[in-house]
């Protein structure tokens, strides 16, 4: 209730309010990518289950690598669906809301990121069902909760870049393709056009793929913890680090981008 003091000025929604909001209508806004995203990861989790299928000896979960694969480049893709029609030069409605500007863009980024973990648990249910399907699904059972987190975090990690980029810029989608690059062709060596390789390769190496690179906090972390579920080799030591490293190297870089001022 306003008192006469507060006569005319707008209340700001709760912050918990606000989220839902947004995460209601990202997922509106993107239901037809979460769509794909999905289904893609059922049809490889599929044909996975194909390859394994009266094998005794091949593991249904190491045959999953293509799944995990899309799931961060689904992470990649994801903030342009967020941020879809409002460029930051096309965001004077968002910005009219009774909410600081960069307060307003992390609700919207946050709630982005909820429902790119919500799709991916869905992603990986559907894929246990397919397992079990074919009697594997023990095989899930037995995933050690931190190859979880390390997949998640990877995926986190991705999706911050990737935001940061599409809050920043009007044309993001050029330099997300270029994230989407690094997180997947170099580590699994496909042709490369050779600007990209020549820009890549005179960086300094631990950026990228050293103990604390890039690559070893999303690429490695997820698709290392898939290979070895029960982290009976790939022990937190060896990803964790360069996680939470990235994790604050992203969340930084959000948080900068989000007090960039429009001049509209």
């Amino acid at each position: 209730m306003f008192t006469s003091r507060d006569a005319g000025t707008p209340r700001a929604p709760s912050l918990p309010s606000l989220f839902l909001a947004h995460v209601r209508l990202v997922a509106r806004l993107g239901w037809v990518e979460l769509c794909v995203f999905m289904v893609a990861t059922w049809l490889l989790c599929g044909w996975a289950a194909s390859l394994v299928r009266g094998v005794p000896a091949h593991s249904y979960i190491d045959r999953q690598l293509g799944m995990h694969f899309m799931a961060l480049v689904f992470a990649a893709y994801w903030p342009l669906a967020v941020w879809r029609d409002e460029a930051p030069r096309q965001r004077s409605y968002f910005w009219s809301l009774p909410l600081r500007r960069d307060h307003g863009t992390l609700v919207r980024v946050l709630a982005g990121l909820g429902v790119l973990l919500i799709a991916t648990v869905v992603a990986n249910a559907g894929g246990f069902l397919i397992g079990a399907a074919i009697g594997r699904a023990a095989e899930f059972r037995n995933v050690s909760p931190l190859a979880w987190l390390a997949s998640g975090l990877g995926v986190t990690i991705v999706y911050l870049f990737a935001s940061t980029i599409a809050v920043a810029s009007d044309v993001p989608g050029r330099w997300i393709l270029a994230l989407a690059c690094l997180v997947y062709a170099p580590p699994l060596m496909l042709p490369l056009p050779e600007t990209l390789t020549f820009a890549i390769r005179p960086g300094p190496t631990w950026l990228y793929q050293g103990a604390l690179g890039f690559d070893r906090a999303t690429r490695f972390a997820v698709t290392q913890a898939q290979l070895d579920s029960r982290l009976s080799e790939f022990t937190p030591d060896q990803w964790l680090p360069a996680s939470l490293v990235w994790l604050v190297v992203g969340a930084v870089f959000l948080w900068l981008a989000a007090q960039r001022r429009i001049d509209l």
